[in-house]
């Protein structure tokens, strides 16, 4: 397979794991054992984010990725010795994030098999098939699958053909399309042995199942099922229960659930309101949980250097408008939209359109590479607490930076500023 298929199935796994329930991600108030090996990966990756990036540049644009020569690289090494070291917390957070997911429904009303022949004719005549590529990005992402949710290989592989595989066969739209995963994917888990799961990541409009070995990280068994497209009847999935040990997990489960719950409400029962109005009245409802979730995940972010603005001068070209315009603020009045208010539970969401503003604008192959880096090695973002749930965060991507005030309990941004380095 080509370096830059092999390359662009890596990027398209990570951005498409921000459409996961990623129960796993909220930080507590208190440190749990998640939070704690979480952190110990981002020291053990930060090296490649300065004075090792080039390793890492070069490991990403090699020109050819098998299996093999991907596991003699030196970055792959040094993530496959931090995952040895710790196994047996790995191996123990796996099991238990398994254990809060529900069993899969007994069928999926509307939803057909894919053809596996469909997807392997993409890999006929290449060195290495579907199944080596699943192999080599399980073993690439091994060291940040802690939970469940991190699963997200077999979705990110797959999740283009399904696309592909609804607009030539189905021929459905891409306005259809994009209602339809505005609900989300919801994850189910049945176990099979002692160490094997079978894994259903449903959406409104496919299903991946597929066998999970929590020792090996290993998938097989892979399973692709699309809708058929005819409305689905409001309800037909409802009480999901997603065991949620903490408040702020209980309060994620209620985010996945009322946005999957958005379908029925805003499409087959457009008279209970249209989907903005729907998610503000949620977020007002939620607004103190929202409040102390953010507080503690930014919280956790170190404080910037106060002498850091000395290297950089104001971005004057345009990236500032680029940003808000992707965020969906327009006007003087700079408040998070319902859609991006309704997500944000840190700065991932900001960040993120931070990221895609600068990979658009530097309009080079590689430009992905943001994403794949910032997921390895681990987020540059620093924030401070100026008063009572108003937070200065700073954000640093290659050579730009981002810096700005939100209040974490109105959603309001002030003092929006991009930098790049003199």
């Amino acid at each position: 397979m080509t370096s830059l298929k092999l390359r662009g199935l890596l990027i398209a796994l990570f951005l498409l794991g921000r459409l996961l329930p990623g129960l796993a991600q909220v930080k507590q108030a208190a440190m749990t054992e998640d939070d704690q090996l979480r952190a110990q990966i981002d020291e053990w990756m930060l090296p490649y984010r300065h004075e090792k990036r080039a390793e890492l540049t070069a490991f990403s644009r090699a020109e050819q990725h098998t299996p093999a020569t991907i596991k003699q690289h030196p970055v792959y090494k040094r993530m496959q010795q931090f995952y040895e070291a710790h196994q047996t917390t790995y191996h123990k957070l796996r099991l238990e994030s398994l254990r809060r997911y529900p069993p899969a429904p007994a069928e999926l009303p509307g939803y057909e098999p894919v053809d596996m022949a469909y997807i392997e004719r993409d890999f006929k005549g290449e060195a290495i098939g579907l199944y080596d590529v699943i192999d080599v990005v399980q073993d690439f992402s091994n060291i940040r699958t802690l939970d469940a949710s991190d699963t997200q290989t077999a979705l990110g592989v797959l999740s283009g053909f399904a696309f592909r595989y609804l607009t030539e066969e189905r021929g459905m739209s891409r306005t259809d399309m994009a209602v339809r995963m505005a609900s989300g994917s919801m994850l189910f888990a049945d176990q099979l042995a002692a160490t094997e799961w079978k894994l259903t990541y449903l959406n409104r409009l496919y299903a991946i199942r597929f066998h999970w070995d929590i020792h090996t990280n290993g998938i097989t068994g892979l399973e692709l099922l699309v809708h058929t497209g005819a409305p689905q009847a409001a309800g037909w999935i409802q009480d999901v229960q997603v065991d949620g040990y903490t408040p702020r997990l209980k309060l994620l489960h209620e985010i996945q659930a009322f946005r999957w719950s958005l379908y029925d409400q805003s499409v087959t029962t457009p008279s209970s309101g249209g989907a903005e109005q729907l998610t503000w009245d949620f977020i007002r409802a939620h607004r103190a949980e929202y409040t102390e979730m953010r507080k503690s995940a930014l919280a956790r972010l170190p404080r910037p250097d106060e002498a850091w603005q000395a290297a950089y001068r104001q971005e004057a070209a345009g990236l500032l408008g680029d940003l808000l315009y992707g965020l969906g603020i327009v006007g003087s009045e700079q408040l998070l939209p319902a859609a991006v208010s309704f997500a944000e539970i840190g700065y991932e969401e900001v960040f993120t359109q931070f990221q895609l503003q600068i990979a658009q604008r530097e309009d080079t192959p590689n430009a992905g590479e943001h994403f794949l880096f910032s997921w390895l090695v681990g987020k540059e973002v620093y924030a401070r607490e100026i008063r009572e749930n108003v937070w200065e965060i700073i954000a640093f991507v290659d050579e730009y930076a981002l810096q700005y005030t939100w209040n974490i309990a109105t959603d309001e941004l002030t003092e929006i500023t991009c930098w790049q380095k003199k």
